[in-house]
């Protein structure tokens, strides 16, 4: 036979004991919806900080405007050696005078 306070959880899976919890989040969540959130944790999961949270998202941020600027730099060479390769037909000969 399981103890009481096993069976009060098993009925209600968001009480702990007598204190209740606001969520379990075994995948994780994006962020807490508020202050004061009371969450389950498990074995292994860590607990970042605002501060820490915000950093990581700036510097994700910082490398998708790299990663776009590399892309928009990369699109106007090959424009550009399109150009240049149109300057020459398929013997190796000028098109035209430069």
């Amino acid at each position: 036979m399981a103890c009481k306070a096993h069976q009060s959880q098993t009925l209600e899976p968001w009480k702990v004991g007598e204190a209740s919890i606001d969520g379990s989040h075994f995948s994780g969540i994006k962020r807490v919806p508020f202050d004061g959130y009371k969450a389950e944790l498990h074995q292994g999961e860590r607990v970042k900080t605002k501060a820490q949270t915000d950093e990581e998202e700036s510097e994700a941020s910082d490398k998708k405007q790299e990663i776009f600027t590399m892309n928009k730099i990369m699109g106007e060479n090959l424009i550009k050696m399109r150009r240049l390769l149109d300057l020459w037909n398929a013997t190796g000969m000028p098109t035209r005078a430069f």
